[in-house]
């Protein structure tokens, strides 16, 4: 489950080091998959019984439903013909680190 939940944040955060809009894509494409595969994990834990109390399957499954719907309309953005809306913001940190 771990693996699968952070393989979407890294692939989100590998394909914004891509040079191009369709490499960004592919890899939220990817990132997709994987947040697909955590979900899968959720209805195994339930179907094999795991949790006696399925609250925090419920709230993850409805926060994976968000993350799915803003993954699909980035991806979108990004492979429409004019993505000029999608740009790079400049971001400066106080000595050069965010931490």
């Amino acid at each position: 489950m771990k693996r699968a939940a952070n393989s979407v944040a890294l692939n989100i955060a590998e394909g914004s080091t891509g040079l191009s809009d369709p490499e960004q894509a592919r890899f939220l494409r990817i990132a997709t998959r994987s947040l697909v595969e955590t979900v899968s994990i959720l209805h195994l834990i339930h179907r094999r019984e795991y949790l006696d109390d399925v609250d925090q399957l419920r709230d993850t499954y409805k926060f994976s439903e968000k993350v799915f719907a803003k993954l699909q309309a980035f991806r979108s953005t990004l492979e429409n013909e004019d993505s000029s809306a999608v740009q790079d913001v400049s971001v400066s940190y106080d000595e050069g680190t965010p931490f």
